[in-house]
């Protein structure tokens, strides 16, 4: 069998296919990496649930908190989640550049959940905070904004939503672009809108490869977007 492989000749072109084949798998390797390591790592997320007969008691106390940790899907499983269409809730991170966070890493520090009730004052604040916020805050305060006014201006919410989601894919704005995913997603269904809102599904889960989607969301998150896009499937070939 040795002097079988020994004896066996390699052509040149196939040694220099072969070579520039791995050469593209480690970048693509790398950038993969690099992604990973550019998503997100906040100081805090905010949660946002949908108050409807579906939420979940879980997902209905952990609406308007504050959560410490450094990655998302921590968050996600800490909410715990027991729907059985698949968590809804969105998480807005907040950086450690808002001054409003400062604040709220006392109050968190002097608890032992990890997590808080946001007050009114710190909700107004966060709401209208406009000293040196980078676009990538201003995109989250934009956010946070459009899903508490929804209910009241659905038609802003939705033109919100659309130019979130156009942005570049980008490992920092993942959770903001996820959460406008869910919401149009959402607004759409409501609205009757069935067969657009499962071509947004559609494109969350496109957005989002095997590789790199729990790197970027919550495992709850992706597969209530899952779920969501299955019933519209139903509804659509009924």
């Amino acid at each position: 069998m040795t002097d079988l492989l020994s004896a066996l000749i390699i052509p040149e072109e196939v040694r220099s296919y072969l070579a520039v084949i791995g050469l593209l798998l480690c970048w693509k390797l790398h950038a993969l990496e690099l992604r990973r390591r550019r998503a997100v790592t906040s100081q805090f997320f905010i949660c946002l649930s949908e108050n409807d007969p579906q939420t979940c008691t879980q997902c209905r106390k952990a609406h308007l908190h504050v959560y410490s940790g450094p990655m998302a899907r921590e968050v996600g499983l800490r909410i715990h989640c027991s729907n059985r269409l698949g968590c809804r809730c969105a998480l807005i991170p907040i950086t450690r550049q808002w001054p409003v966070a400062k604040r709220l890493r006392r109050r968190v520090k002097r608890g032992k959940s990890g997590s808080l009730l946001l007050s009114d004052q710190d909700l107004q604040a966060l709401l209208h905070e406009g000293v040196s916020l980078s676009n990538h805050d201003r995109l989250a305060q934009t956010l946070l904004r459009t899903m508490l006014a929804e209910e009241t201006n659905p038609e802003a919410a939705l033109q919100t939503y659309r130019q979130i989601i156009a942005q570049a894919p980008d490992a920092s704005i993942a959770l903001q672009q996820a959460a406008a995913y869910m919401r149009l997603s959402r607004i759409l269904e409501r609205s009757g809108d069935l067969s657009e809102a499962l071509q947004v599904t559609r494109a969350c889960v496109k957005a989002f490869s095997d590789k790199e989607r729990y790197c970027l969301l919550t495992k709850p998150q992706y597969n209530g977007m899952l779920a969501r896009q299955s019933r519209l499937i139903r509804q659509v070939l009924r």
